[in-house]
């Protein structure tokens, strides 16, 4: 067990580490578009922009099976947030053990937040049938959520 001064040191050196890998990907990023308008009329420049960015990790808020019976063609409505863009969003449907489909879900055009997943394969909706879904964000983070069928 490291004594409580060898855990500060080393909570220390993950945190000069962290912002360390933030500066490197806001002098990289900072030319972005995204950073770039998010800039304009605010206080902050586009490489504060990607350092508060680098620091916030996407959030996948809701996963909606309202209109998954299980067959295919049908969708999977996701609300996923992030600071400033979420850039894209995977789907995985499996049972315990076995990845019955996987796939990427498209924005939804008419909802900011949303995106859904189209199904490609006819799944046996039943208890223990598991939903994960990750969402990415530019620097790649990444917010996970997950719903099992009841």
């Amino acid at each position: 067990m490291l004594d409580p001064h060898r855990r500060l040191l080393s909570r220390r050196e993950a945190q000069r580490e962290a912002i360390r890998r933030a500066s490197t990907y806001a002098h990289f990023s900072q030319s972005q578009p995204l950073y770039l308008n998010k800039a304009v009329g605010t206080p902050l420049n586009a490489y504060e922009w990607a350092v508060a960015d680098y620091f916030e990790k996407p959030r996948v808020l809701q996963i909606d099976i309202g209109e998954w019976t299980g067959g295919v063609g049908q969708t999977i409505r996701i609300e996923a947030r992030d600071s400033l863009m979420v850039l894209h969003v995977s789907v995985k449907i499996r049972d315990t053990s076995f990845i019955l489909e996987e796939g990427e879900a498209k924005r939804n055009k008419t909802e900011p937040f949303g995106w859904i997943y189209t199904t490609r394969t006819p799944i046996q909706l039943k208890p223990g049938i598991w939903l994960d879904v990750v969402a990415y964000d530019l620097p790649g983070n990444t917010g996970e959520n997950f719903l099992v069928v009841k």
